[in-house]
């Protein structure tokens, strides 16, 4: 039974966000030196070793059952391997700022999903209402500009949109391999998904002929580790005590974090259609999380 979010998971969530948002700029400046490919496979393998690593210190150990690695697979590879792939090839054929609108697709994907496969986070209303209202804020923050871009390299824009489907699924059944530690099932899943990208990279992409720059070797570490690494973590934690459309919710924070970046680093104004946006996201964000307080009901003689 999943749990009632209080102030710290909000802060976990939206710390979910800063990690993952600045994932968008760093597979820009790895896609200077590496294909899309090799670029996830490499990115994966630097994860897995992490995430492994660090398990083992901590004194977890990866199961023996085949019914546990199936699970971690399927997870694996429907939300790590192959959305990675699509949204890495995406970003070379279309705007950043395009993908995190079609990428704020994935809570209204999610709750969909979640409405037929569980028993407690059905489809309501007001969750559908909020995640409406959450999705107009992201494209008033962005600007509707980047919307005149639909209808062009539409392979890439319905690879974005396929991934979010994909995500919603590997968040389902991330809610269902609740026997293992959370440490145990994000390391196993990052380890089937390098395993499964290596042959299909190097037969695509050999490596060899690649000149790397420092940048794009510095960007890809920094996938590795924190995106991919402390940042799944963090999400299979929150998918599991508090479900997947709350922690689907950070893809409409996302967007907001990268415009507080740009204010704080870059002196980029935030102006009223910025507030708009951000009042949007968390009204729509307080819509799906609000819960109607049931009067007390008074018994007569």
């Amino acid at each position: 039974m999943i749990q009632k979010p209080a102030l710290p998971h909000y802060a976990l969530l939206i710390l979910l966000a800063l990690i993952w948002g600045s994932a968008f700029a760093s597979i820009e400046i790895a896609l200077d030196s590496f294909s899309p490919l090799i670029l996830v496979t490499v990115r994966l393998i630097i994860s897995a070793l992490f995430l492994g690593i660090f398990a083992y210190l901590r004194g977890h150990r990866f199961p023996a059952d085949m019914r546990s690695w199936r699970m971690m697979t399927v997870a694996g590879i429907t939300g790590i391997a192959v959305p990675f792939s699509l949204i890495s090839w995406a970003q070379s054929e279309i705007d950043s700022n395009l993908t995190a609108i079609l990428m704020a697709f994935v809570p209204l994907s999610t709750l969909m999903l979640a409405h037929f496969t569980t028993k407690d986070e059905k489809m309501t209303g007001r969750k559908l209402a909020g995640l409406i209202v959450g999705l107009s804020g992201v494209i008033t923050l962005i600007g509707g500009a980047a919307l005149g871009d639909l209808g062009t390299a539409i392979w890439a824009q319905l690879a974005v949109i396929a991934s979010t489907i994909l995500y919603a699924i590997s968040s389902l059944l991330i809610r269902a391999i609740h026997h293992l530690p959370n440490l145990v099932s994000t390391a196993g899943m990052m380890l089937v998904s390098a395993v499964f990208m290596i042959p299909l990279a190097l037969y695509a992409d050999p490596p060899f002929q690649m000149d790397v720059s420092f940048s794009s070797l510095l960007a890809v570490f920094y996938l590795g580790l924190f995106p991919s690494g402390i940042g799944f973590i963090l999400m299979v934690y929150l998918i599991r005590n508090f479900g997947v459309t709350f922690m689907s919710l950070n893809n409409y924070l996302v967007p907001a974090v990268g415009v507080l970046l740009g204010a704080l680093w870059l002196d980029e104004t935030i102006g009223p259609r910025t507030l708009a946006g951000f009042a949007l996201i968390l009204a729509g964000i307080a819509l799906t999380q609000f819960r109607k307080v049931r009067a007390p009901r008074v018994f007569s003689d």
